[in-house]
C-alpha cells in the first residue's frame, strides 16, 4: 500500500495522463462542487492539512487540445501546500480526494484557475477546460523542505562534479573556491583587487558551459559592464569571481547554477539548473 511519501523523487520525468479528456471515466464532485474523474487510482493515505503536495499539471481546452504541461524533466515539480485554510481552491479539495500515483481530471472553468485575469493561451472567463493532474508525491510541509533541500544538495554535487569532468576532458587547470567556482587566470593585471562596493568596469562573454552556446556578450555591444561588486546586483559567481581579479586582468569562470540563476530560466537560452561559463576582463576599478 502506498503511503504519504514521496516514491520517486529528482529527475525522473513524468508523463501527462495519456488517456487525454477519458470521458469514459466516472465523475465525482468535490465538496466545493468541482467534477473530477479518476483516469488511474491507487489505494492509500489522502493529503491532509499541512501536507505539501507535488503534481505533473495538463490543461486542455474543450476540445481535447493541450494549452499547457508541466511534464519536463526537472528537480522540482509544481507543488501545493494544502492550507487548512483553504477549503475551496481546486488543488486544494482534489489533493484531499487523491493519493500519490493517482491521475484524475477535473472539469473548471479559466477563472477557476487563474481569476479575473485569464492568459490568452487559454481562453477567455468562463471558457470551459480540463485539468489533467497526476500526483507525484505528497507529505508533510517541513519534510517537503528537508527533501528540497536535499536536491539542492545533489544538484550542486552532481554540476560540480560535471564542471570537473569538463575541464580534465579539456585539459583545463582550474582553481575552486570554496563555494564551488571555478576560475582560469590567463592574463594578471596590475594594482589592488577591487573591494565591496566599488564600481567595476568588465567585458564579457557568457557561454553555456556544456553546449558551449553564446547567449551575451558586452563584447560584441562594444559596451562595457558596469556594476557595484559585493551588492548583490549580478549573479553570485560573479560577485565572487570578479573579486579575485586585479585591474586588466582576462579570465574564464565556470559557474554552477547555485552560483547563477538556480531552478530559474534567464531569458531563451538559460534554462535551469545551467552551468555558465564567462570569459571576462576587468578592464577598471573606480572609487566608492
Amino acid at each position: 500500500m502506498l503511503t504519504k511519501k514521496q516514491i520517486i523523487i529528482g529527475l525522473a520525468a513524468f508523463g501527462a495522463i495519456s488517456t487525454g479528456c477519458d470521458k469514459s471515466a466516472e465523475q465525482k464532485t468535490t465538496k466545493s462542487g468541482y467534477k473530477y474523474a479518476h483516469v488511474l487510482e491507487n489505494e492509500g493515505d489522502k493529503a491532509i492539512d499541512n501536507d505539501v503536495v507535488e503534481y505533473n499539471l495538463t490543461i486542455y481546452n474543450n476540445t481535447d487540445s493541450v494549452l499547457y504541461t508541466s511534464d519536463r524533466e526537472t528537480l522540482f515539480p509544481p507543488a501545493t501546500l494544502i492550507n487548512p485554510r483553504d477549503t475551496a481552491s481546486v488543488f486544494g479539495q482534489v489533493f484531499r480526494e487523491t493519493t500519490v500515483g493517482d491521475s484524475v481530471l477535473v472539469d473548471v472553468k479559466t477563472e477557476d484557475l487563474f481569476g479575473p485575469m485569464v492568459p490568452p493561451q487559454f481562453g477567455k472567463a468562463g471558457d470551459p477546460i480540463k485539468l489533467g493532474i497526476k500526483v507525484l508525491s505528497m507529505e508533510p510541509k517541513e519534510e517537503y523542505q528537508r527533501g528540497i533541500e536535499l536536491r539542492f544538495e545533489q544538484q550542486k554535487d552532481k554540476e560540480i562534479a560535471e564542471i570537473e569532468k569538463f575541464l580534465k576532458d579539456n585539459n583545463i587547470e582550474a582553481q575552486r573556491t570554496e563555494n564551488g567556482l571555478f576560475y582560469v587566470i590567463h592574463e594578471e593585471g596590475k594594482g589592488t583587487k577591487p573591494e565591496a562596493g566599488q564600481t567595476v568596469s568588465v567585458h564579457y562573454t557568457g557561454t553555456l558551459m556544456t553546449s558551449g552556446e553564446k547567449f551575451d556578450s558586452s563584447v560584441d555591444r562594444g559596451e562595457p559592464f558596469e556594476f557595484p561588486l559585493g551588492q548583490g546586483r549580478v549573479i553570485k559567481g560573479w560577485d565572487e569571481g570578479i573579486a579575485l581579479l586585479n585591474k586588466g586582468a582576462k579570465a574564464t569562470l565556470y559557474i554552477p547554477s547555485d552560483l547563477a540563476y538556480g531552478p530559474r530560466e534567464a531569458g531563451p537560452k538559460i534554462k535551469p539548473f545551467s552551468i555558465l561559463k564567462f570569459d571576462v576582463e576587468l578592464l577598471d576599478i573606480k572609487k566608492k
